[in-house]
C-alpha cells in the first residue's frame, strides 16, 4: 500500500474580481491554489489602478506591485477569505430586470443589495432605463462601456445617486403629471406643479371629468384597465391623454366655463371692473347650465365665482344679493352699479400719496366694502397722508380731528387734494368763516347803531 506524499505547501484562496464576483462577495466559496515553497503568507490586495480585488499568494505579482497595500495573513491555510475592505465598500441594488422582474419594482427589502465589484473613490449607484422601463441597477464603476457613456452624457435613461443602495427609483423623474382633483387649489387652472408618477406611466398623463363634473388629473398608469381604455378612445370626450412631463395642465374640456373668481376680503381688485383675466379661472365643477355670479354680502364684502361652486344658491334669504350671467368670464362689471370710488393709498408705503391725486392715472378705485352712504376721506396721521373710503371704518374717521388733519367728502374721486392743499384749505375755510362772522356783526352794528 502506497500513500500520496503529504504536501506542506501553503494553500491560499485565488481569484481576481474582474472575472469572478465571488472574489468580493463570497471569498469562502473560492478554489484554492498551492503557493511556492518559499511563500509563507496568503494575500488580499486592491489593485490601485482599477479598484479590482485580487486574492492569492504573497509572492504573486499583484501583491508585490502594491507593496504595503497588500494585506497578508499566515494564521491558517486559506486565511485570505475575509471581506475586504471590511468597511467602506459601496453597496448598491445590483440586478437585471430580464433575469428577475422584481428588479424593476424592488418589492422586497435588500433583495438585490450587493457590494460593488470595484472599490473606487466617488462611486455611485445607478438605475438604467430603456425608455421608461428599468432594465438594470448597478454601481457606476460596474457599468458597461455603452451605459457608462450614456451616463456621462447626462441621459435621462441613467439616474445616479450617492448612498448605500440609493438606486431605488422605479419611475423616471420626468415621468410626471399633474395629480389632483379640481376641488383642490390651482388644479382646474393647471397651475399646480407636476409630481412623479407612482407607477411607470411612460410619460402619459390624463385629464378626466367625473360624473359629478369634477376634473381629475393624473398618470394614466393610476387608472384601472377600463378607465385607461376610455381615456385612450378618441371618441370619449370625458377623458383625454397626452405625453410629456406635466403635459396635462391645459384647460379641460376645451370649452370649460371660466369665471372671475375672487373675494374682496383678501383682494381689493375683486370689486373693480375686471379689465383683464388676472382673476379669471376655470370652474372647479363642469356642469350643464352653470353660470358666473357676483355676490354682495350684508357686511359690504363681495365675491365672484361659478354658481356651481356655491354651497347655497344666490338668494336674499341667505343675506346676500346676487347677479348671475351666462358666458365665459361674464361677471366682470362693478356691482352694484354706482359704487363709490375714492383715491386709496397710504403714505407709509407710497410717497406720492401726499401729492395731488388728480394728476395720477388709475389711482382712484372702487371701495372695498359697499355702503349706501359711502364717502371718501383724506387723513394726516403721524405725519403721513392716508386716503380711502369711509366704509373702511365702523366709526367716523375724522372724529376728534381738526380739519387740517382730516376731511370727508361724498362724491367719486373727491379726496384727491394734496397734503398742502388740505392744510391750506382748512385754514382758508376758518379765515372765510371769521370774515363771515365779522361781516354779520358789522351789518348788525350799522343797522342798530
Amino acid at each position: 500500500l502506497s500513500l500520496a506524499p503529504f504536501s506542506a505547501a501553503l494553500s491560499c484562496r485565488s481569484c481576481h474580481s474582474w472575472n469572478n464576483t465571488d472574489c468580493v462577495r463570497a471569498p469562502w466559496t473560492l478554489l484554492s491554489k498551492d503557493c511556492p515553497p518559499e511563500d509563507t503568507a496568503c494575500a488580499t490586495v486592491l489593485i490601485s489602478a482599477t479598484g479590482h480585488l485580487f486574492r492569492g499568494c504573497s509572492t504573486d505579482a499583484e501583491c508585490v506591485q502594491e507593496g504595503d497595500g497588500c494585506v497578508k495573513c499566515d494564521e491558517f491555510r486559506n486565511c485570505n477569505t475575509l471581506l475586504y475592505p471590511s468597511t467602506g465598500r459601496l453597496k448598491c441594488n445590483i440586478c437585471e430586470t430580464s433575469a428577475n422582474g422584481n428588479c424593476a419594482t424592488l418589492p422586497y427589502y435588500k433583495q438585490f443589495e450587493k457590494g460593488c465589484i470595484r472599490h473606487v473613490a466617488g462611486d455611485e449607484c445607478v438605475t438604467i432605463f430603456d425608455g421608461f422601463r428599468v432594465v438594470r441597477r448597478e454601481c457606476r464603476s460596474g457599468l458597461t462601456a455603452a451605459d457608462a457613456t450614456m451616463c456621462e452624457l447626462g441621459s435621462n435613461q441613467c439616474v445616479a445617486c450617492r448612498g448605500v443602495s440609493c438606486n431605488k427609483i422605479t419611475v423616471r423623474g420626468d415621468d410626471s403629471c399633474l395629480q389632483c382633483a379640481s376641488d383642490a387649489g390651482n388644479c382646474a387652472n393647471g397651475q399646480r406643479g407636476s409630481a412623479v408618477c407612482g407607477k411607470v406611466s411612460a410619460g402619459i398623463c390624463y385629464n378626466r371629468l367625473g360624473v359629478d363634473g369634477k376634473l381629475h388629473r393624473g398618470c394614466l398608469s393610476d387608472l384601472g384597465a377600463e378607465q385607461q381604455a376610455a381615456c385612450l378612445d378618441p371618441s370619449d370626450e370625458s377623458c383625454e391623454t397626452c405625453q410629456g412631463t406635466g403635459c396635462n395642465r391645459n384647460l379641460f374640456p376645451a370649452n370649460a366655463l371660466r369665471c372671475v373668481q375672487c373675494s374682496s376680503v383678501n383682494e381689493l381688485g375683486c370689486v373693480q371692473s375686471q379689465v383683464d383675466d388676472t382673476l379669471v379661472k376655470p370652474c372647479r365643477l363642469q356642469v350643464s347650465g352653470d353660470k358666473c355670479y357676483t355676490r354682495l354680502h350684508n357686511d359690504g364684502t363681495l365675491d365672484r365665482g361659478c354658481h356651481s361652486g356655491l354651497p347655497l344658491p344666490c338668494d336674499p334669504q341667505f343675506n346676500v344679493t346676487c347677479t348671475m350671467c351666462e358666458g365665459g368670464a361674464c361677471n366682470r362689471a362693478v356691482y352694484p352699479v354706482g359704487r363709490r370710488s375714492c383715491y386709496q393709498c397710504d403714505g407709509r408705503d407710497e410717497l406720492d400719496c401726499a401729492t395731488d391725486q388728480t394728476v395720477r392715472s388709475n389711482a382712484s378705485m372702487v371701495c372695498r366694502n359697499f355702503g349706501e352712504q359711502d364717502g371718501c376721506y383724506t387723513l394726516i396721521e403721524n405725519g403721513k397722508v392716508k386716503r380711502g373710503c369711509t366704509s373702511d371704518f365702523k366709526v367716523d374717521v375724522c372724529k376728534g380731528l381738526e380739519r387740517t388733519q382730516c376731511q370727508v367728502c361724498g362724491e367719486d374721486h373727491c379726496n384727491g387734494i394734496s397734503e398742502y392743499g388740505l392744510r391750506s384749505k382748512a385754514e382758508k375755510d376758518i379765515f372765510d368763516l371769521v370774515l363771515l362772522v365779522l361781516s354779520i356783526l358789522l351789518s348788525f352794528v350799522e343797522k342798530y347803531y
